[in-house]
């Protein structure tokens, strides 16, 4: 495979039959996602839980501010960057968007960087609609990619890299990706797989020249009813798109939707810092980078590679001051210290 790539491969359809088993299905609204639906039916029961009336904010400690009124937008890249414009605005743009074991992102840093990746994209002729997955190991690359490819109007498509080399060759087929951002390293994972590829760490000199200025209006090419990112459900134990995995596209209406649901519900501020685990491949991770990107908060990362669970994870979220946190219970059993400020996805 070469450093960059061709025009990404968009996925096909047999001519007036359903989708092959594996295939990427329709793009999907807030009433038809299941995954969707699932987060926002898991959001009000929270909500319910905490009952009407009740000032949830007192629980945050004397460090929170009051939720930050929502930037304008019907797309991620365009709620984000009403953030940091806002940030901008009152000298501010300095707060930290992404904190992660090789370094932190700024706001400012955060939209220069995917600003000149986009750019980057545009010239291998990524634009609107390409699925595009993401398998990058330093979070702070794997972030800013997430984000840059939302700006071309492309489709994100969001890797677990845990899963063995199989279940992701079978995810990347499941996706309909035709190209992936990754580094040479990852290079042999990718030996299964019919996909181009760009490796990040081979370009990086030609991606730091482009210019930080955002993408026009034109250059993103793509409109508010598009997909913006697709998930493919697989785990260690699937060997292939044929055993029948899906992959629903999540539309920029159906997300962006969820987004101001759990804004308003779990009452993300700026001085909230929550915690998101990169080996996630599924669209919880909306919960963990665009809603505190979208509400100005920050994004903490535990070090490549961890598998914090117990006492380890407990120590983590203490030292780092993580205030909000999606695990299961088999993840927080064991903590042994006190953790006053920490809510709960």
């Amino acid at each position: 495979m070469a450093d960059t790539a061709r025009s990404p491969r968009r996925p096909q359809s047999p001519a007036g039959g359903a989708p092959p088993r594996g295939a990427v299905t329709p793009v999907v609204r807030l009433s038809e996602s299941s995954t969707v639906v699932g987060l926002t039916r898991r959001l009000l029961t929270t909500a319910s839980r905490q009952g009407a009336g009740r000032d949830r904010s007192a629980s945050r400690g004397p460090r929170a501010a009051r939720p930050a009124r929502l930037p304008e937008g019907n797309r991620l890249d365009q709620l984000v960057e009403g953030r940091v414009d806002e940030y901008r605005r009152q000298g501010r743009a300095g707060r930290h968007a992404v904190e992660a074991a090789e370094g932190s992102l700024t706001y400012d840093a955060l939209d220069g960087a995917a600003n000149r990746l986009a750019r980057f994209l545009r010239r291998r002729r990524v634009g609107a609609g390409d699925r595009v997955a993401v398998l990058l190991a330093r979070p702070t690359d794997a972030l800013t990619a997430q984000l840059a490819l939302t700006k071309v109007g492309a489709v994100w498509v969001p890797l677990d890299a845990g899963l063995p080399d199989r279940s992701l060759a079978a995810v990347l087929a499941g996706s309909g990706a035709g190209l992936v951002i990754t580094t040479a390293a990852a290079a042999s994972r990718l030996a299964a797989s019919d996909v181009d590829a760009i490796y990040l760490d081979r370009v990086a000199a030609r991606v730091d020249a482009e210019d930080a200025r955002r993408p026009t209006g034109a250059e993103r090419g793509a409109d508010a009813e598009a997909p913006a990112y697709v998930v493919v459900h697989a785990d260690a134990s699937t060997h292939g798109a044929a055993l029948g995995l899906r992959a629903p596209a999540v539309g920029h209406p159906a997300v962006t939707n969820l987004v101001r649901v759990a804004a308003a519900i779990l009452d993300i501020g700026e001085t909230d810092r929550v915690h998101h685990d990169p080996h996630t491949g599924s669209d919880l991770a909306v919960l963990e980078t665009w809603l505190p990107w979208v509400c100005g908060a920050t994004v903490v990362t535990p070090p490549a590679g961890a598998d914090l669970r117990g006492p380890a994870l407990g120590r983590f979220l203490a030292d780092r001051g993580i205030t909000v946190l999606r695990a299961d219970p088999a993840r927080l059993a064991g903590i042994d210290v006190d953790l006053p400020r920490l809510r709960l996805l």
